[in-house]
């Protein structure tokens, strides 16, 4: 199949649609999306997704229907949730941007958004309730938050016994835990000056994919070319989290157990008890979590412990190209991505959090090139997430021998 040939025809038809859709209306704010433009492009999106990948080739029939509205601290709009249908039978979703500030495609799968169980948001209420003192103290409804790069929250708001709000609880959807306002700022290693030239960067190459849709012009055309194409890595398993803030020696055991299955037997078999070798290895803390740069030296410590000190290595990138992504998955080689600020919200300075996850895959579309993930919260499946919807990351690559 020629990818190249399929992309230039397909890039074709969607400009032709968007000249017919204006794809921004008069919001709130000029770089605020309204909803409709937003299924508008997840619709091109599915399109071009099920036309060039074998994965989501069902999606051509598929038909989306808007779930929820995604809030930042600020009461922002970030995301609008589009469930796909395939004859009536959920088949996936696709995450869009709620402002051009960020990229019009944020998130695919085939599977579920951690908020999307009923039971989710039931045990989210039943841990702010256990908080709080329930004589003189009301929980009111949440309301959800979409934080970036795979963060999902709900916010509680608690009220006293006259109905005024007295406090607001955060839960983290991925675990159901109560977070502190301070645990969504979390400072990273980049100096000032880098986080502010990294999100200017970012936010201009998001502004330049939304103009493109407003432009189909000739030109606009010729900028957008590229080449299409994907490639996963199979044989990669997914282990959740054992306990909380293990995402990194969790992401870094789904490597390890790969290359266990592929020439290197001496590693753990058991997802546990690999992880929490990696864990001690990486001096990881259930309250803290992982300093990034000790990832590689645990998943080394452990490489070393089973006899392969010299044959599996892991190198560090403080630098993550989207070509050395495609170079890292071409090899067959899965890596964890430690994400620097991957739940920046719209309008803020600073980062909710850091995350690590398992790189297995690679997509690239006219809305964007993409990494596939697996992640370490539930519900477990792969996720494909815009590449550099980050202020930085740290890649901790495969060096068999």
């Amino acid at each position: 199949m020629n990818l190249s040939k399929i992309g230039v025809v397909l890039l074709a038809l969607l400009l032709a649609g968007m000249a017919v859709v204006p794809c921004v209306s008069a919001v709130e704010n000029e770089n605020d999306v309204d909803q409709a433009t937003a299924q508008h492009i997840a619709e091109m999106h599915m399109q071009s997704v099920a036309t060039m990948s074998g994965d989501y080739k069902e999606w051509v029939t598929g038909t989306l229907q808007p779930s929820t509205v995604y809030y930042d601290l600020n009461d922002h709009k970030t995301a609008y949730l589009f469930d796909v249908s395939v004859d009536g039978l959920y088949s996936g979703y696709i995450l869009t941007s709620a402002t051009r500030n960020n990229y019009p495609i944020l998130e695919f799968s085939r599977g579920k958004v951690p908020d999307a169980g009923p039971e989710t948001l039931s045990r989210a209420q039943q841990a702010v309730q256990s908080s709080v003192d329930t004589k003189t103290q009301n929980v009111g409804s949440p309301r959800l938050l979409y934080l970036g790069g795979t963060f999902y929250f709900a916010q509680y708001p608690v009220t006293d016994s006259e109905g005024s709000t007295i406090e607001t609880k955060f839960v983290d959807l991925s675990d159901n835990s109560i977070v502190d306002l301070q645990d969504l700022a979390k400072k990273y290693p980049l100096d000032r000056e880098e986080q502010k030239n990294r999100e200017a960067a970012r936010i201009k190459k998001a502004n330049q994919m939304w103009d493109s849709y407003d432009n189909p012009a000739p030109a606009s055309v010729s900028g957008m070319s590229k080449t299409y194409g994907s490639k996963y890595i199979q044989g990669v398993p997914l282990y959740s989290q054992p306990l909380n803030n293990y995402c990194s020696p969790t992401s870094a055991g789904m490597v390890l157990s790969y290359w266990d299955s592929h020439g290197y037997p001496n590693i753990p078999d058991n997802s546990y008890t690999l992880v929490t070798e990696l864990a001690t290895a990486m001096s990881t803390s259930t309250s803290t979590g992982t300093y990034i740069y000790n990832v590689d030296d645990g998943m080394n410590t452990v490489s070393s412990n089973h006899g392969y000190g010299s044959s599996l290595t892991f190198n560090e990138d403080g630098w993550v190209t989207f070509a050395d992504v495609k170079t890292e998955v071409n090899a067959n080689k899965p890596f964890v991505l430690n994400m620097l600020g991957g739940g920046t919200g719209y309008g803020r300075s600073q980062a909710y959090g850091d995350h690590s996850v398992a790189v297995v895959g690679y997509e690239s579309y006219l809305s964007g090139d993409y990494v596939v993930i697996q992640d370490t919260w539930t519900p477990l499946t792969s996720i494909s997430l815009q590449f550099d919807s980050w202020l930085g990351a740290v890649a901790d690559y495969s060096r068999p021998t």
